[in-house]
């Protein structure tokens, strides 16, 4: 007989491989197909998520085969091998993993390598570990008006984790990194008061969970250890019954955000810098020519002081220059310049700043403005009729983002609109909008745009903040 037909003779009488999950930990959820295979089977193979002891009620060969991160016992392709060839010995396998084989189990690796050898193999799901601690911990992964979804995410290299437009979080493999996980969610702009519930032997008697926000768990040592299951987003608060207000965030920075409760951030804006050899270099250049300085937004002031720089200037550039801010964060990214803003916190919208023009009699001299491509005519055009000079420039455009997700804004109390283009930008993405929603606009422009738009609004429904 040859080489060829003693293999296929052997995968004619090979056994049946089962791929099944175990669950959280907790034998009374194991499923009863995953319960009929390991009493039926030849071999069990298991790994660091099972209780060895759990395993004593069935009769087959148990064989363990675990791999913690820190100390590989077994690499994966030893382990197939071994469940190759234990079913060409004609016997009956289960592979058990922890929780469920397709989340984070490496389960269809495994069914592949099988099935491509001509081996009998099946999945058998299990209840995941994600939502035993969410029932331990009484936290809904959705919940109608609060989130509408929920990603599966690992833990296990933070510097390579890519955040996605989720309202729930679920982290595996996460414990040893939780201080650095919230600081790379408040790096990607979650609110700091998110609620985070960290849950330790989920589905066992003996299970505890933990309550944080963000801003909390990034500085904290009390630290539950593995292994843990880590749930990020609102649905995590401690009294989810009485959660508060749902806000949709438009602005490009979520810290901008005037609002208090849950916030949802979903940019309608993206800033990218503008080309750098334009009339903006002559006027930053010769910068010490201008009188004043107008500064409507942080974004304006970065990109000011970026160009400066290229330039090879700095702030003594502007000893003799007067400097005028509109709103209080702009003033604060220019105290961290070390320019403190006059009159400090009186111009709160570009229609203050117009009347304190006219107040102190401002005329007669030269401007900058320096701002984005999509930036309001009404400040030139009005200071410029008061007998002022006025020089725009172009430091940076103000885009639509690539990848812009489109909510249910049923869920949601209110959104605020950080700028006109946002205004501008909702009305493309969104063709209705319903009754109840509140809104709140940066400045008079903003406010102005969307009645132009909507056509009618409730004024009860309608908040002013400054710029």
């Amino acid at each position: 007989m040859t080489e060829h037909n003693i293999h296929k003779a052997q995968i004619a009488n090979a056994g049946k491989v089962t791929l099944a999950g175990f669950g959280p930990g907790n034998s009374e959820l194991l499923t009863v197909k995953a319960m009929n295979a390991l009493k039926a089977c030849d071999v069990i193979y298991y790994d660091d998520l099972l209780d060895a002891s759990l395993l004593d009620q069935f009769p087959g060969e148990k064989i363990y085969v675990g791999k913690r991160s820190s100390n590989h016992a077994f690499s994966q392709d030893k382990i197939n091998e071994q469940l190759y060839q234990s079913a060409l010995e004609g016997k009956r396998v289960v592979r058990l993993k922890g929780g469920d084989p397709l989340i984070f189990g490496r389960g269809i690796e495994e069914y592949h390598y099988l099935a491509k050898r001509g081996i009998n193999v099946e999945l058998v799901p299990g209840i995941s570990s994600a939502m035993a601690a969410a029932a331990d911990a009484l936290v809904p992964l959705t919940a109608r008006g609060v989130s509408s979804s929920v990603v599966f995410l690992s833990g296990h290299d933070i510097s390579k984790l890519v955040v996605p437009k989720a309202e729930t979080l679920v982290f595996f493999m996460g414990a040893s990194r939780q201080n650095q996980l919230a600081k790379r969610l408040l790096k990607e702009g979650w609110h700091p008061h998110t609620p985070v519930a960290v849950v330790q032997n989920a589905s066992y008697a003996h299970s505890i969970n933990k309550r944080y926000t963000l801003e909390q768990l990034e500085c904290t040592d009390d630290l539950l250890v593995s292994p843990v299951i880590i749930i990020v987003g609102w649905t995590a608060a401690e009294n989810n019954s009485h959660l508060p207000d749902k806000w949709l965030y438009t602005g490009s920075n979520i810290t901008e955000c005037r609002q208090e409760g849950m916030l949802i951030h979903s940019p309608l804006v993206s800033i990218e810098p503008a080309d750098k050899y334009d009339d903006s270099e002559i006027a930053i250049k010769n910068i010490e020519q201008f009188n004043r300085i107008i500064f409507t937004s942080r974004h304006a002031v970065e990109h000011f002081f970026d160009r400066l720089t290229d330039a090879r200037k700095d702030i003594r550039s502007l000893a003799n220059v007067e400097i005028d801010v509109i709103g209080p964060v702009t003033a604060e990214a220019l105290l961290k310049r070390g320019i403190i803003a006059e009159p400090p916190g009186l111009n709160s919208s570009s229609e203050d700043l117009v009347e304190f023009y006219k107040q102190n009699q401002i005329r007669s001299q030269s401007v900058l403005i320096p701002g984005s491509d999509k930036s309001s005519k009404y400040l030139p055009d009005t200071l410029s009729k008061l007998g002022n000079k006025i020089t725009t420039i172009v430091l940076f455009y103000n885009r639509k983002p690539k990848n812009i997700v489109i909510h249910n804004l049923e869920e949601f109390h209110g959104i605020e609109f950080s700028s006109v283009p946002a205004v501008e930008r909702f009305f493309e993405v969104y063709k209705a909008f319903p009754g109840h929603i509140e809104y709140a606009f940066r400045g008079q422009q903003s406010e102005q745009r969307f009645f132009e738009l909507s056509g009618k609004l409730k004024k009860d429904l309608v908040t002013l903040l400054s710029d």
